[in-house]
Order: C-alpha cells, then sequence, then structure tokens
C-alpha cells in the first residue's frame, strides 16, 4: 500500500464509519471494513509517521449528532479492538502482557490499567468477527476482570438470548451484574483477594484468568445514576462526550429508573432489537413504503436517535448490561454484591 493508497483507505472507512454510526445505513459489509481497516492498521504499524490524525484506529465511534445535546462519561467508553485469528489473538496476548508489566507500579496504587498508546492493546476484545450482521450474537467479547477492576459480565450461563434479555432489568436491580448462581467465583467480578492482585513485579499472561461472554450487535449505552436514580444516559460518541438519550432511554422497561446502590455510578451496555421485532418492524415499514432497515443493530441504533421518545416506546427494544465505568464507592458495590450471594 502506498501513501496515497493508505489515505483513499481512511478516507473510504471514515465514509463507511459515518454511514454505519451516524446514519444507520451502512453501505459496506462487515468483511469489506474489517479487511480494509486491517490494511491501514498495517500501513501505519509500518509507517507510524505517515498516520493521518483522522484515521479511523484513532477513533471509538461516532461523531456527535447535532440534533442531540451533549454529554462527557465521567469514564472513557473504549471500543473493542477486532480478532480475527489465532495470529491476532497471540499479538494481542503479547501486548497485554507488556503493558501489564509496565503498568504494574501504577496498577498498586490505583488498580486501573492504563491501555493508551498507539501500541497498546485494548482491555477488551472482539473474536472470532462475523459478516452476518443479523444475529445479536455472533461475536465473542474477551476481557479480563484483571485489566479493570469493576469489569462484569451480568451473566455467564449459557442461557439463549431471549432469558437474557427478560431478565436484563432484575439482574441491574438485585445484583448489580453479579451471577449469584456462578460456582466460579475466582472468575467473577468480586473474587478474592488474591485473585485480584495484579501488582506483581513481573506478570506471566499464561496466570491470568479471562470472562468471556457473548458480544450483543447493538447500541452502547452509559447509564449514569445517583444516589440510586437514573440521572442520564449517554451514546458512546467519540468514547469521550456522547449524546443525551436520556428520556427515550427511559421507554425501555428493561432499564430500571432506580437501582439500590446509592452512590455515583455508571452502568454499560448494549441497546440491541430482538430479531422478531426487527422483522415485525421491517415488515411495517414495508408496507407503508418505507426505507427497511438493514440490521437489528442499525434499526436499535436508529430508534434511540428518534427525537419522539414514544417511537422508542413502540420499538420494544432490550438493554443488556456487560459492564461498569465510573464508580463512586467500589468497596461499598462489592459488599453489597457479597451480600446477595
Amino acid at each position: 500500500m502506498t501513501l496515497q493508497e493508505y489515505k483513499n483507505a481512511v478516507e473510504k472507512l471514515n465514509l463507511w464509519a459515518k454511514h454505519y454510526y451516524e446514519l444507520d445505513n451502512p453501505i459496506a459489509s462487515d468483511s469489506e471494513y474489517d479487511a480494509l481497516y486491517k490494511q491501514v492498521e498495517a500501513y501505519e504499524t509500518a509507517h507510524p509517521n505517515d498516520i493521518e490524525s483522522n484515521s479511523p484506529t484513532r477513533k471509538v465511534g461516532g461523531e456527535v449528532l447535532k440534533d442531540f445535546s451533549k454529554n462527557a462519561h465521567k469514564k472513557r467508553m473504549w471500543s473493542l479492538e477486532d480478532v480475527f485469528d489465532e495470529n491476532d489473538l497471540k499479538e494481542w496476548m503479547t501486548k497485554l502482557q507488556n503493558a501489564l508489566n509496565r503498568n504494574s507500579s501504577h496498577a498498586q496504587s490505583s488498580r486501573e490499567l492504563d491501555f493508551r498508546g498507539v501500541d497498546e492493546p485494548k482491555s477488551s476484545i472482539s473474536l472470532l468477527k462475523s459478516t452476518q450482521p443479523a444475529n445479536l450474537t455472533h461475536d465473542t467479547r474477551i476481557a479480563t476482570h484483571k485489566l479493570d477492576s469493576i469489569e462484569s459480565r451480568f451473566n455467564k450461563n449459557n442461557e439463549n438470548i431471549e432469558s437474557k434479555i427478560q431478565d436484563s432489568k432484575k439482574n441491574i436491580e438485585s445484583n448489580l451484574f453479579f451471577n449469584k448462581d456462578s460456582k466460579n467465583t475466582e472468575s467473577s467480578l468480586f473474587s478474592s483477594d488474591k485473585s485480584q492482585n495484579i501488582a506483581q513485579d513481573s506478570i506471566n499472561i499464561n496466570n491470568l484468568r479471562f470472562c468471556i461472554s457473548p458480544k450483543y450487535d447493538g447500541m452502547s449505552l452509559n447509564l449514569y445514576y445517583k444516589n440510586g436514580e437514573l440521572v442520564s444516559a449517554t451514546t458512546r460518541g467519540d468514547g469521550e462526550v456522547g449524546e443525551l438519550v436520556t428520556q427515550n432511554a427511559r421507554m425501555i422497561e428493561s432499564i430500571p429508573q432506580r437501582i439500590p446502590f446509592k452512590g455515583e455510578i455508571e452502568i454499560r451496555g448494549e441497546v440491541v432489537m430482538r430479531k422478531e421485532i426487527f422483522e415485525m418492524l421491517n415488515k411495517e415499514r414495508g408496507e407503508r413504503g418505507e426505507p427497511l432497515f438493514a440490521n437489528p443493530r442499525n434499526a436499535a441504533s436508529g430508534s434511540m436517535r428518534q427525537l419522539d421518545c414514544n417511537l422508542v416506546k413502540e420499538r420494544k427494544l432490550d438493554f443488556i448490561p456487560w459492564g461498569i465505568g465510573f464508580c463512586s464507592d467500589l468497596e461499598s458495590l462489592k459488599k453489597m454484591a457479597r451480600d446477595r450471594i
């Protein structure tokens, strides 16, 4: 790839991303985007001085739309890093071990690792990415709770997606993502101090435990609660600032207006549209002569960007939590989870 080809690829990827993230009207397949993205990444690795400031490798999501107010996340929302084969996974594991060792002294005091920088891995990756966006569970999200001390998955059992969606609200309200039925407490969020101890002189990646869960294909949302009340709901946006869609979020039945935790907390998850709802919606749109949604992910994202919140309610979206961002009192949150076991 030449420099000019690289610049053209960056522009093309940005155009494709705009249609995907902001216009909810994809003009390229996932496989096309991923293949070109990998070429851009390879060129940037070989020619770091040529990296364009607007390269999609430097972004985590779409731009904030003008129709909604902007709202800053208390803690940055990172995106997933795609992994396609065993070699990619090994490369990510190597970068992970290097980052762990570089951050070990910092982690000893804050228990939070800093993965910013070109050569730093993200704490979560998307493994075996599919080219079939119509389903909700093609990707597998791999994350280690040792990288983010409050990272969690609300359900680690092999239940079908329908039961997960139906139990979403109950899980948020009753146990804040902690799976009370889990037998493997070592690999869950609130595990023993021994398994959480990442501040060592040298860390062997082979000794780490990983949390693996389905990656739902929807729209990422950050819920901010204070004193147990839902204060705001914000899209991922560019990772630091997103769109304020609180009224729309209140129309989703699986998002509770109140939770038992009384501190400040950001609860992150995915807004999804079930396939049967997607098919029914497209059937109705087709009968009215309206453009069809390309896939459930775009339907969910487009619905959350409606200015009329009543339309959001009609489309029966669901929220599936997968993690926590900012938390004002982590110890109290841990104690609350332990008390519910």
